[in-house]
């Protein structure tokens, strides 16, 4: 029921921005009735392991005439008009720019990108794919979506270019993610990979499914611990290693393995799950060993141009993934183990351990509590 409600909510926000984007073409003396948005989910949801609480990562593609500024006014515009949503926020000048607001009872955060054609065909837009316009040359890859073009011998607006490449990398994982298969060597077992993801998420994530309990409270790319795609990332590399392996099999192996991943050597080892090659990268914008060495953790997207998802860790940060991840690995080498050293799936007090909530405030006697509340002055729509 709360799946079917998202669904009903995506499509009437790519329902919105359809119209708003034929809206803007008039305005612009085109009159082209073809003109429509693109609009798709990702991050948990679209893989199936979010929680009832969680928000809808959206994706909005508009073709080459609609601009960032038409969206953060005219498209803002259309959502402060429909009585089903409210909370709305803009942050365009954002890292990475986007929307937030809440339709109904469901939180979202979409975020804009523009394509390079006045046309966009949804019958081969592919997301995962490396490169996917007509002109390689004008237009490096899909990345460069989100304003101005990423140009292959124009290196303006450094910090614009960065973000375009931010604003799809969501999206391009969780759709490549979706389409890997055995027979590309990606992802077998798919189902149960799921199923994976969706108990370290769990792990990890803020709050409990039910009783809103505080687990480990080490789930935010903002605050400098890992978002959901370093963790998705992190549990199909695990995935690949042990093909055949079970769902309990796996997740022991996910804490034991990164609890001694070798993070701090000189020379770190990225944690991959596409082996693409460095001097691939024509983009210029990607991760590369000898130009980011300052990085505490190395999680690379399995697509061109290849960015750390773990950048924004730092060292206390790091301090408390890793104890997270020890902690875990000496819960499961205690008790998840038989006399024959096979695995014990059913050892129910194993997983109650491995998914206790964090007992931050207990271990630590004296600690700042700070609770902030802002206040926006939304713009009157007839000033828009």
């Amino acid at each position: 029921e709360k799946s079917s409600k998202r669904d009903k909510v995506i499509a009437e926000i790519e329902r919105m921005a359809c119209e708003w984007v034929q809206m803007v073409s008039r305005s612009k003396g085109i009159e082209d009735t073809s003109q429509k948005a693109f609009v798709c989910s990702y991050g948990s949801y679209s893989l199936g392991v979010h929680l009832d609480s969680s928000d809808i990562d959206l994706l909005c593609i508009a073709p080459v005439h609609v601009t960032s500024h038409d969206f953060f006014t005219h498209f803002l515009h259309s959502l402060q008009c429909n009585p089903n949503i409210s909370n709305i926020l803009s942050i365009p000048t954002a890292f990475i720019p986007l929307l937030k607001f809440t339709y109904q009872d469901i939180e979202v955060d979409m975020v804009f990108g523009q394509w390079n054609e006045e046309v966009i065909d949804l019958t081969t837009f592919d997301l995962s794919d490396d490169y996917i316009f007509p002109n390689k040359e004008s237009i490096m890859s899909v990345n460069g979506l989100g304003g101005a073009f990423v140009q292959k011998k124009k290196k303006k607006n450094n910090r614009k270019k960065i973000c375009e490449f931010g604003i799809m990398k969501g999206a391009r994982i969780t759709q490549w993610i979706k389409k890997a298969s055995p027979q590309l060597g990606c992802l077998p077992k798919v189902p149960s990979y799921y199923q994976i993801l969706g108990s370290t998420l769990c792990f990890f994530f803020f709050f409990g499914e039910k009783k809103k309990k505080i687990k480990k409270c080490i789930y935010s790319n903002v605050l400098g611990y890992l978002g959901g795609i370093s963790w998705t990332i992190m549990v199909a590399h695990i995935c690949q290693k042990y093909p055949n392996a079970s769902v309990a099999v796996i997740i022991t192996h996910f804490f034991h393995t990164f609890a001694s991943w070798k993070f701090e050597s000189i020379e770190p080892i990225p944690i991959m799950i596409n082996q693409l090659k460095f001097d691939e990268d024509e983009t210029g914008w990607g991760w590369r060993p000898d130009t980011s060495k300052q990085d505490w953790m190395v999680i690379l997207t399995p697509l061109h141009p290849m960015i750390n998802c773990a950048h924004n860790v730092i060292e206390p940060t790091y301090n408390v993934i890793m104890s997270e991840l020890r902690a875990a690995d000496v819960i499961i080498g205690k008790r998840s183990h038989c006399i024959d050293g096979t695995v014990d799936v059913i050892n129910v007090a194993l997983w109650k351990s491995l998914f206790r909530p964090n007992q931050f405030f207990k271990l630590r006697h004296a600690f700042f509590y700070t609770h902030s509340m802002l206040r926006f002055l939304f713009i009157p729509s007839k000033n828009l």
